[in-house]
């Protein structure tokens, strides 16, 4: 062999070698490009499904009449209690703001006006007395840790009220066998 052939066979193997170090690039550049792609169509459909739990869980507290699942009253209150807080701060927003809402439209108006600029509506003038009462029932939000305390201490409650119940039915029973 000459040198001539040698240094040809050797740039035929580099060759060979690159081209198939490229194709083997190539394939893995698709494949993250497709996982990437899959990933993106998960978070997708991840978030939809998170979407429509919210919407159930808000329909489920807004058409909820009187009675529910023991398990759901702490998050409804949770809810019901985040509700009030968000309502206070936004009034405490609109106090410090020197404006009000209307009710009719929503849109912000100076607490001195008696029209709305948006939609012509009258601005109800709020009782400070009122406004005062509602503020004291507006519960502070609560921990986790809280709210399950609370529930557990309204279960015990229960049981014990359950309790006495069986008590006071065991010994009326208990009168009239001995009669």
């Amino acid at each position: 062999m000459r040198k001539g052939e040698s240094a040809m066979g050797f740039f035929d193997g580099l060759g060979e070698k690159i081209a198939s170090t490229g194709k083997d690039v190539a394939s893995k550049a698709k494949d993250v490009a497709e996982i990437t792609r899959l990933k993106a169509e998960i978070a997708a459909h991840e978030g939809k499904i998170k979407n429509a739990y919210t919407e159930i869980g808000r329909l489920f507290y807004e058409n909820a009449d009187g009675e529910v699942a023991e398990a759901y009253v702490p998050l409804m209150e949770a809810v019901s209690n985040e509700k009030a807080a968000l309502e206070k701060c936004k009034s405490d927003i609109h106090k410090i703001k020197g404006t009000t809402v209307c009710i009719n439209c929503g849109a912000e108006v100076p607490a001195d006006a008696s029209f709305c600029a948006s939609c012509g509506a009258k601005i109800e003038k709020a009782d400070p007395e009122v406004v005062h009462d509602m503020e004291e029932g507006v519960k502070e939000p609560q921990t986790d840790e809280e709210m399950a305390e609370e529930a557990a201490n309204e279960a015990a409650a229960e049981n014990s009220e359950e309790a006495g119940a069986e008590a006071a039915e065991d010994a009326s029973e208990a009168e009239k066998t001995a009669e």
